[in-house]
Formats: structure tokens, C-alpha cells, sequence
């Protein structure tokens, strides 16, 4: 749902709806929490968990709504309609604790909800479908990608076996020996201005590019110099370059470009890819900073809206050298 959409939201069909357009795909076993006005603040989803995980469950919810000043919410826990009205009931409670009014309560099971609102209960379970919805039909016509699971979300990273046997065989060769098309590109400079032309014109990079990039990353300032200076209006085009690369990439060089795709589609204000993104780097096995950076972003719902590039005018800059400059902790400015 972009930022400038208003809905009316009257039923619990309609709250449904919603829940696909905030997060980009139908979620199952979740709790999931819509900060309503007045004020703005995150919409969260989290795994629901087991039983005995429900008070960590809560403060994972509550603390960041608390921290972003919401003070009224719509909560939508996803199981079974069996299971679903014990934990929604514990988190209302948790969230009526801490200051924060409930104003929709709904259990849902894929296919069927039932109202669980202080005064407007009703335990007869009622059909929906989501993606059928006037709300979703109408965000498709408008181009918003709408999945039907979180795994089809994870698949959008799935590799591209033939791009990755075709970038495997030019860093191959550029590890080699040093003399193929790739060694000519790895600078900071050239990273950032190849990832700004091919935001400005809407392209994707080549199977040349995308090795000349998987190797310079794995150089700290070379890494720093692919997302530090985007501005928000440019993430989604940045998100969809890293998406390329990411599926290109083979897997012992996937953990940096995985983390770039996360902060990008975190800046764009996916952070469901956002988390699929981390996931994707994590199960690399190798640590990196920017994976850290942006699983605490998450972990903290911080906006994106508060980002301020960390290097303004790096992509006009004619006096870079092969080393960007950067601050000794890179991270968002915020506040």
C-alpha cells in the first residue's frame, strides 16, 4: 500500500485485505499488527510461535508501537480459528496494558475470521478471500505486486541457474588470473556510478556487471559504495537491480549482495523482502555488517522515511578515488 492510499475500512473482510497490501503477501501463522491514525507508525507481523512464546511475542509487538508513539491498532492473529482467539486475546490484553487501544480484534484462518472486538464479538466464522478483494483488485490494476504466501515472496530470490553458471564462469576467470573484463571495473567510484545509471534508465546490469559487482563487494568500501548514498524515492529501482544480481550471484559470494538487497528493499518499505533478504545472506554462512545493520533496523521497525544518505552527492563526485569515504559506523541518521 503506497504511502499516499487512504482506505475505508468497515468489516473485518475488509481489515483482512489490508493485511496483503501493508505486507506484500497473505501471511499464515502470524500476528500481525496495523498502527491506525491518528498519528503514523510500523505495521508489524511476526511468527506466531509457540504457546510459551506468547509474553516474547508481546514485547516484540509492543515495544516498538510504543516507541513510535501509536496509540491506537488493529491486531490480526493468522492460525487455525481453533488456536488463533487464545493468543490474540493474550496480545490485546498486552497492548491494552501498555497504554494502546485495540480498536479491531480478528482471528483468521486463511479462509474464514471471526471478530474477537470488545463489544462487537462474534465467534460465527465468516468467508473472505483476501486477493479477490475490492481493495487488492484495485492496488494489481495499479501495478503493487500482491503474493499469495511469504514463500512466494522467498522465491523471488530463488537462483537463476543459468545466469549463475554464466557469472560463475567470469569470476572464475577473473579470480584466475586477473585479466578478464571484470578486473578493469572494481573501484568504489565504479560501483556506485554503474548501480545510478542503470537506476536512472530502469535497466538491469549485464552478466559482466553483475561479477564486476559480486567481486568488488567483497571489499568493505567497494560494499558501502552500492547503498549508501540512495535516496528513498530511488529504492524500489535499486531493489529491483539487486534482485538480478542476487539471483545471479553464486552462493559462495551471495552474502554482501543479499545484504544490499536488504537494505534497499528496506528503504523502499518492503521489509518483508527486507527479512527474506537477511535470511538469504544469513544462510550464507558468512557474517557481514550490513546484514546486522539491517536485521537491527527491522528488529526495531525503523522507518524508512528517516533515512538521509550517508555520501549526498557521491554520484556526481569527480574527485573520488578508488575508496569512498565513509563514517566510522555507517547506519541511518534518524531523528
Amino acid at each position: 500500500m503506497t504511502s499516499h492510499t487512504a482506505l475505508t475500512v468497515r468489516t473485518p473482510s475488509d481489515l483482512l485485505a489490508c493485511v496483503p497490501l501493508l505486507l506484500g503477501f497473505v501471511p499464515e501463522e502470524s500476528a500481525v499488527v496495523i498502527s491506525l491514525p491518528p498519528g503514523t507508525g510500523p505495521h508489524v507481523r511476526v511468527d506466531l510461535g509457540e504457546p510459551e512464546d506468547l509474553t516474547r511475542l508481546a514485547c516484540s509487538l509492543v515495544e516498538p508501537t510504543l516507541r513510535h508513539g501509536v496509540r491506537r491498532i488493529a491486531l490480526v492473529v493468522f492460525s487455525s480459528l481453533e488456536r488463533a482467539p487464545g493468543p490474540a486475546r493474550f496480545l490485546a490484553r498486552s497492548f491494552a496494558e501498555a497504554g494502546i487501544e485495540v480498536a479491531a480484534l480478528v482471528a483468521a484462518d486463511g479462509s474464514r475470521s471471526i471478530s474477537l472486538t470488545p463489544g462487537h464479538e462474534n465467534d460465527v466464522p465468516t468467508p473472505y478471500d483476501s486477493l479477490s478483494h475490492p481493495f487488492v483488485a484495485e492496488a494489481v490494476l495499479r501495478g503493487q505486486v500482491v503474493l499469495g504466501s511469504r514463500e512466494e515472496l522467498r522465491e523471488q530470490l530463488s537462483p537463476d541457474v543459468d545466469a549463475v553458471a554464466r557469472v560463475a564462469a567470469l569470476v572464475d576467470d577473473e579470480v584466475g588470473d586477473g585479466t578478464g573484463p571484470v578486473a578493469v571495473r572494481r573501484s568504489a567510484r565504479w560501483v556506485t556510478r554503474c548501480l545510478a545509471a542503470h537506476a536512472r534508465a530502469g535497466s538491469l546490469p549485464s552478466d559482466e556487471e553483475v561479477a564486476s559487482l559480486v567481486l568488488s563487494l567483497e571489499r568493505t568500501p567497494c560494499r558501502d559504495a552500492a547503498w549508501a548514498w540512495v535516496k528513498r524515492v530511488d529504492a524500489r529501482a535499486h531493489v529491483e537491480i539487486w534482485l538480478r544480481i542476487v539471483r545471479s550471484t553464486p552462493v559462495e559470494y551471495a552474502t554482501a549482495p543479499a545484504a544490499v538487497l536488504a537494505f534497499h528493499a528496506w528503504l523502499a518499505g518492503d521489509g518483508a523482502l527486507a527479512w527474506c533478504a537477511v535470511e538469504h545472506s544469513v544462510a550464507s554462512g558468512q557474517s557481514c555488517s550490513l546484514t546486522d545493520l539491517v536485521e537491527d533496523l527491522l528488529e526495531r521497525a525503523a522507518p524508512p522515511h528517516l533515512w538521509t544518505p550517508l555520501m549526498e552527492d557521491a554520484v556526481d563526485e569527480d574527485s573520488w578515488g578508488d575508496v569512498v569515504p565513509m563514517p566510522r559506523q555507517p547506519g541511518p541518521r534518524v531523528g
